[in-house]
């Protein structure tokens, strides 16, 4: 019998990947930006701009809990790399996140 996947688990899925895709396409700029034109660079800083306001927006306590180990480690770099909250913010969340696992409240 096929398990129904929930609406809320689709639009998580979503969120990681439209945020891998994202970075996966900040990468790809960088690539190209020592050798790139000053539009480029601008362009790559407007991304990395955009990608920061995406993942303080997506990044919650019920996304963290719904990514499995891969997922929560890869938003756990990008989040480090990017620095979209401070790390004291992201820690907490962390903390939150973990609690609501094990079966407590966040």
């Amino acid at each position: 019998m096929t398990k129904l996947v929930s609406k809320h688990a689709i639009d998580q899925q979503q969120t990681y990947l439209d945020l891998s895709h994202r970075h996966r396409e900040i990468e790809v700029m960088a690539d190209g930006y020592d050798g790139g034109s000053e539009s480029d660079r601008d362009a790559y800083h407007d991304c990395v701009s955009q990608f920061k306001l995406v993942l303080r927006e997506s990044v919650t306590v019920s996304f963290l809990v719904n990514l499995n180990a891969v997922q929560l480690l890869h938003v756990s770099s990008m989040c480090s790399s990017y620095r979209p909250f401070e790390p004291h913010s992201f820690l907490t969340m962390l903390g939150m996140a973990y609690k609501v696992c094990e079966g407590g409240e966040a």
